[in-house]
C-alpha cells in the first residue's frame, strides 16, 4: 500500500505498521526503510512522531545509542503531548511508562486558583472591571438553568445535564458566560460539562490543546484533568491496590466522570461497566448489597466495582499498565495476545494491537496520565 499507493489514505499506516512488523522479526534494514517510508508520508503530529519513535528503537537495537536519542528528540518535538512524543521522552529519559511521580498532592484550592484565572480573564479578553464574571442575572434566569437547577433538586440529573449542555453549547461562543457557566458546572458537580467548557475558553483564547497551553492559569488544567470524587477515588485505589493516577486517567478516558454516562454497547458510568460484569464483581466481594444495573450510576459503587475489576487485570497480567488497560478494554483475551507477541516492550505491544479503538484507547490514557503526573507532581 505504502509503495504503490502513496496518496491512499492507509499509505501511512502501511509503512508505519510494515515498519513495526520488519522490526518483530528482526528485520531492522527493512524496519527502517518502511519507517523512513512513513515519516515521508505522515500528516499529522502523531503519524510523524509515531514514526521517529520506532526508528529510535531500530537504531537502540543496532546499538547506536545518540542517533536513537536524536530520533526520540525528534518523536518529542513533533508532538510533545502526544503519546509518541511523551513516550519517546520517557525513553530518553530511562522512564518507565506510566511512572507516577514520587510524591504528588491531589488537593487542590480551586477558588484561590479561579480568582488568579478572573484576572486573567480580565486582562486578556480587555472586560471592563464592572463586568461581574460570577453571575448574570439573564444567564441565571434563562429558562433552561432554571430547569437545569429544579431537575436537579428533583434527582434527574440527565435531564439537568441537557438543560445545562443546551446552554453550554449556546454560548460556547461567549467566553464571560463560559467562565460563569464552568463555576455553574462545578457546583453542580456536571464535571464533563466543565471539562468542554476548560477546554472551551482554552480555545477561545487561542490554544488548540489545553495540555499544551503554557500560559493560560493553572485552574483551566485544574478542572480539566480534575480530581473529581477524591475521597472515594483515593480509597478504591487504595483498598484495591491500583496505582490512583491510572485510575483517574481510566475514569477520565472512559467518562469524563459523568456517573450517568451510557455506551452504546451498554457499559455504563464513571467507569464503564458491563452490567454483567458488575453483577459478578459484586456477587463476589458482596458489595453493594442486592446490586442492580441501576447501582452502577452511583460514583460510590461504580468506583469500586471498576477498580476491582481493573485490579484483577493488573493481577492477571502481573502489574504490566499496557495489558491490564488493554485487558479492561478489550478483554484479557485480546491483551494475552498481543502479549504474547511483544514480550516485556511496551512499544510493541502497542503496535500489535489489532484494533485502532484499542490503539487509540491505551495512547490516550498515556497522554491524560502525562497532564495527571504535570499537574499533581511534586
Amino acid at each position: 500500500i505504502a509503495m504503490n499507493y502513496p496518496s491512499s489514505d492507509q499509505s501511512f499506516q502501511g509503512a508505519f505498521f510494515a515498519g513495526i512488523l520488519h522490526y518483530r522479526r528482526g528485520e531492522l534494514t527493512s524496519s527502517a526503510a518502511s519507517l523512513n517510508r512513513a515519516i515521508l508520508l505522515a500528516l499529522e503530529p502523531l503519524e510523524s512522531a509515531g514514526a521517529y519513535l520506532w526508528l529510535g528503537k531500530v537504531s537502540q537495537s543496532l546499538g547506536e545509542t545518540g542517533k536513537a536519542q536524536e530520533y526520540w528528540n525528534s518523536a518529542a518535538a513533533a508532538d510533545p503531548a502526544g503519546y509518541y512524543g511523551l513516550r519517546a521522552k520517557e525513553l530518553t529519559e530511562g522512564k518507565e511508562a506510566f511512572q507516577s511521580p514520587e510524591t504528588f498532592d491531589l488537593h487542590i484550592d480551586l477558588t484561590n486558583a479561579r480568582e488568579v484565572a478572573a484576572a486573567w480573564m480580565r486582562t486578556s479578553f480587555n472586560l471592563p472591571p464592572q463586568v461581574d464574571l460570577d453571575y448574570s442575572a439573564e444567564l441565571w434566569n434563562d429558562a433552561r438553568f432554571v430547569r437545569a437547577r429544579e431537575y436537579w433538586s428533583l434527582g434527574l440529573y440527565s435531564q439537568a445535564r441537557q438543560e445545562f449542555e443546551s446552554l453550554r453549547m449556546d454560548n460556547r461562543l461567549d467566553v464571560v458566560n463560559s467562565f460563569r457557566l464552568l463555576k455553574a458546572f462545578l457546583d453542580y458537580g456536571f464535571y464533563a460539562s466543565a471539562i468542554e467548557t476548560s477546554q472551551t475558553i482554552a480555545t477561545l483564547a487561542g490554544y488548540s490543546d489545553i495540555a499544551l497551553a503554557e500560559n493560560l492559569p493553572a485552574y483551566f488544567s485544574y478542572v480539566y484533568y480534575g480530581t473529581y470524587y477524591l475521597p472515594w477515588v483515593q480509597d478504591a485505589a487504595e483498598t484495591y491496590g491500583v496505582p490512583v493516577l491510572v485510575l483517574y486517567s481510566l475514569i477520565h478516558q472512559e467518562s469524563r466522570f459523568q456517573p450517568f454516562a451510557v455506551s452504546a454497547a451498554g457499559a455504563q458510568g464513571l467507569l464503564q461497566l458491563m452490567p454483567k460484569t458488575a453483577a459478578t464483581i459484586a456477587s463476589e466481594i458482596n458489595y453493594p448489597p442486592n446490586f442492580s444495573a441501576e447501582d452502577l450510576g452511583v460514583p460510590l459503587y461504580n468506583l469500586t466495582l471498576g477498580a476491582n475489576y481493573l485490579a484483577r487485570q493488573y493481577f492477571v497480567f502481573d502489574g504490566d499498565h499496557y495489558v491490564a488497560l488493554a485487558a479492561y478494554n478489550s478483554g484479557p483475551g485480546n491483551a494475552r495476545e498481543w502479549k504474547d507477541i511483544a514480550g516485556e516492550d511496551p512499544d510493541l505491544f502497542v503496535g500489535s494491537i489489532r484494533y485502532l479503538e484499542s490503539r487509540t484507547y491505551i495512547r490516550k490514557i498515556a497522554e491524560i496520565f502525562a497532564q495527571y503526573a504535570r499537574l499533581y507532581g511534586k
